[in-house]
C-alpha cells in the first residue's frame, strides 16, 4: 500500500481518533485523489457543526471540531490507515443508528439524503443540519473517520464568502434541540426508556418499519409471535419506507414489546405512536388595538400574495364555504382514515387557513395562494380531545410532498419523534418550506416538535405592542416572531373571532413564505429562511431565545429576495 503520509493512495481507509463520541464519518475519494486535500475540505466543513446523516455519513454529535490552528492534513495523516472497498448500494446506519438493515433485504431507508440548498453559515457553535451533501461514489473508496483523541478547543466559525453573501449573519438554522438518539451497542432497554421518557404516546400502539417486499407471511408471523393486531399503513414514498401499525391487546406492556421489536432482525425500526395536539392558546388582550382586522396594504405597496403557490395546511378540518377562504382550497386529504362521512369543520384549522389565504375582512398573508387541506387532527377516543399521532402527521407530510407543496404550515406540537423527524427532513430536502408553531407551553417547557427540528422555521407569537405572548415557548430554535395575540380570524359557520397562540403567528409566516416563493419559484428553504431572518425587526442585537431574530417584515423580506436570491 502507498504510504499514507505521501498524500496519494488509490484506495485508503483513514481512521482518525477524535473526542469521545465514536461516530463514523465517510467521504468518497476517487482513485488518485490526494487524501490530504480531501481531508482539508471535509474537516473544514465539519467544523461548522454536526453532520446530518445521509448516504454514508453519520451525524457529528456533540463532538468538538479540530483546533482552528491545526491543518486538517497534519491532523489526519499521522493516523494508521488501510483500504476497504465500498460496494454499490452499501449504506451505513447514518441518521438512525438504532435501525438495522435486514439480512438480504433492501438498502435501509432510514438515512435521508441531505439538503441541496445553499449552504448558509452558522452563528457559532453547532449549526445543525446545514452542511454540504455527501457525494455517493458506488464502486469507489470512502474514507471513514472515527474520532477518539482528547477534545480540543472548538474552532471559531468561519463564514464562507459565498454563503455570507446570501445569509449575512441571520441565515443560519438553529442548533439541534435535544431529541432521541440511540448509539450503536446501546441496550434495547435503554433505547426503550429514551423512546418513552415521559413522552405522550398511544398506550397500545407501536409503529414499525419493515422491508418493502415483506409478504403477508411476515405480518401473520409478527401477529402470532407478539399477540398483536398488525395493520398496513402503506409505503411512505417521502421517506421510502413501509410502515405497519401494531395494536397491543389490553394488559400487554408496551415497553416490553417495543424492546423485543427493537431486537427483531425482521424489523428495521420501531417506536411508539406519539400524540400531537393543535396549538390553541389562551386569549390575552394587551391593548385596545388587539383583535382588529389588519387593513389591506395600499395599492402598489402590497407584498407578494403567493399567487399559485401550493401551501399545505396540516390541521383540523377547514370550513371550505367560509367567505374568507372560499375558492382558495384546491385539494383535500384525510390522513385520519375516518369512517365518518364528510369532515366537520373546526375553528383551529379554519382560523389558520384564514390567516394565510383570507381575502375578505381578513387580509391573509398569501391571499391568492392555493391552499391544500390535510386533515390530521380529529376528536379521538383514546385522547378524548382533538389530537393526531405520528401516523397521521407522517401520512399528511407524505401527501403534501406528493402534491408538490412548496410551503407547509405545522401549527401543532408534540414530542421528539424519529418517524416524523425523518418525514420533516425528507420534505425539507424536496424543497418544502416548513413553518412550525414554537408552542404555547410557557418559558419552562422543553422544545416542542416539529418546530424544534432545524429544518423547520420555528415561529413565536407577539401582541400588538410587539411584546412576547406570555405562554410562548422559549429556546435557541426560535427563528422569528409574528403577531399572534388576539388576532382576528375566521371561525366555522362563516363566523369570526379572536385567537391567541403561536399557531396563528406561524400561519402568518407561512403566507409570507409563500409570497417569497412566488417571487422566486426555485428558491430553496434556507434562502426563504435567510430572507425572513435577515430582515426581521428586533429591539435587541442579534438573536435571542424569546423572539428569535425578531418580528417578520414581509416587505423587507420581499426586497431581500428580489436583490439577493437568484431567479
Amino acid at each position: 500500500m502507498a504510504n499514507p503520509m505521501s498524500g496519494r493512495a488509490a484506495a485508503i481507509l483513514v481512521i482518525a481518533f477524535f473526542g469521545a463520541t465514536g461516530h463514523v464519518f465517510a467521504h468518497p475519494v476517487a482513485r488518485g485523489q490526494e487524501i490530504g486535500k480531501s481531508a482539508d475540505t471535509f474537516l473544514s466543513l465539519a467544523a461548522f457543526g454536526r453532520w446530518r446523516g445521509g448516504g454514508n455519513f453519520s451525524r457529528f454529535q456533540r463532538g468538538q471540531p479540530r483546533h482552528a490552528g491545526t491543518p486538517a492534513r497534519s491532523f489526519v495523516m499521522g493516523r494508521a490507515s488501510r483500504a476497504r472497498r465500498i460496494h454499490p448500494g452499501e449504506t451505513s446506519k447514518a441518521r438512525f443508528p438504532w435501525s438495522r438493515r435486514p439480512e438480504g433485504g433492501r438498502r435501509s431507508s432510514t438515512s435521508n439524503e441531505p439538503p441541496y440548498s445553499p449552504r448558509l453559515p452558522p452563528r457559532g457553535g453547532n449549526s445543525g443540519r446545514n452542511d454540504p451533501p455527501p457525494l455517493r461514489n458506488p464502486g469507489g473508496f470512502d474514507i471513514w473517520w472515527r474520532f477518539r483523541t482528547p477534545v480540543l478547543p472548538p474552532a471559531a466559525a468561519v463564514i464562507p464568502p459565498a454563503a455570507a453573501a446570501i445569509a449575512g449573519f441571520g441565515g443560519a438554522r438553529p442548533p439541534i434541540a435535544p431529541h432521541f438518539s440511540r448509539n450503536q451497542g446501546q441496550p434495547a432497554s435503554a433505547a426503550v426508556a429514551a423512546l418513552l421518557n415521559n413522552k405522550r404516546h398511544r398506550a397500545r400502539e407501536i409503529l414499525i418499519e419493515v422491508p418493502s417486499g415483506s409478504a403477508d407471511q411476515l405480518r401473520r408471523a409478527l401477529s402470532d409471535q407478539y399477540g398483536v393486531e398488525v395493520r398496513e399503513l402503506g409505503d411512505i414514498q417521502l421517506i421510502n419506507a413501509r410502515i405497519w401499525r401494531l395494536t397491543l391487546v389490553r394488559g400487554q406492556d408496551l415497553g416490553v414489546v417495543l424492546g423485543q421489536l427493537l431486537q427483531d432482525n425482521r424489523v428495521i425500526s420501531a417506536q411508539p405512536n406519539y400524540v400531537y395536539t393543535p396549538l390553541q392558546g389562551t386569549k390575552e388582550r394587551s391593548s385596545d388595538e388587539d383583535g382588529k382586522a389588519v387593513p389591506p396594504a395600499p395599492a402598489g405597496e402590497e407584498p407578494p400574495t403567493g399567487a399559485g403557490v401550493k401551501v399545505a395546511i396540516i390541521d383540523t378540518c377547514v370550513d371550505r364555504d367560509h367567505t374568507e377562504i372560499q375558492g382558495s382550497l384546491q385539494s383535500f386529504f384525510d390522513a385520519t382514515a375516518s369512517q365518518s362521512q364528510g369532515c366537520a369543520a373546526e375553528n383551529h384549522g379554519t382560523a389558520v387557513a384564514s390567516l394565510i389565504g383570507g381575502h375578505d375582512q381578513i387580509h391573509g398573508s398569501a391571499s391568492r395562494a392555493s391552499l391544500m387541506e390535510a386533515r390530521a387532527f380529529t376528536l379521538t377516543e383514546e385522547e378524548r380531545e382533538v389530537a393526531a399521532t405520528s401516523q397521521e402527521i407522517t401520512l399528511a407530510l407524505n401527501w403534501a410532498a406528493n402534491q408538490s407543496a412548496r410551503v407547509a404550515n405545522l401549527s401543532f406540537a408534540g414530542p421528539p419523534d424519529p418517524l416524523v423527524e425523518r418525514a420533516v427532513a425528507a420534505a425539507y430536502t424536496k424543497g418544502i418550506v416548513l413553518v412550525g408553531a414554537a408552542g404555547n407551553a410557557g418559558p419552562s417547557s422543553q422544545p416542542l416538535y416539529p418546530a424544534a427540528y432545524p429544518e423547520v422555521i420555528a415561529v413565536t407569537a407577539t401582541d400588538a405592542k410587539r411584546e412576547l405572548y406570555t405562554a410562548a415557548n422559549r429556546g435557541s430554535h426560535i427563528a422569528v416572531s409574528a403577531r399572534g395575540v388576539d388576532v382576528l380570524v375566521a371561525h366555522v359557520n362563516n363566523g369570526y373571532g379572536t385567537e391567541s397562540g403561536t399557531s396563528f403567528a406561524a400561519a402568518t409566516v407561512s403566507g409570507i413564505a409563500a409570497g417569497l416563493v412566488e417571487m422566486r419559484p426555485k428558491a430553496k428553504p434556507d434562502e426563504i429562511r435567510a430572507a425572513l431572518q435577515n430582515t426581521a425587526v428586533s429591539s435587541a442585537e442579534g438573536k435571542n431565545e424569546l423572539f428569535g431574530y425578531g418580528l417578520v417584515d414581509a416587505k423587507a423580506a420581499a426586497a431581500f429576495v428580489e436583490s439577493r436570491v437568484s431567479q
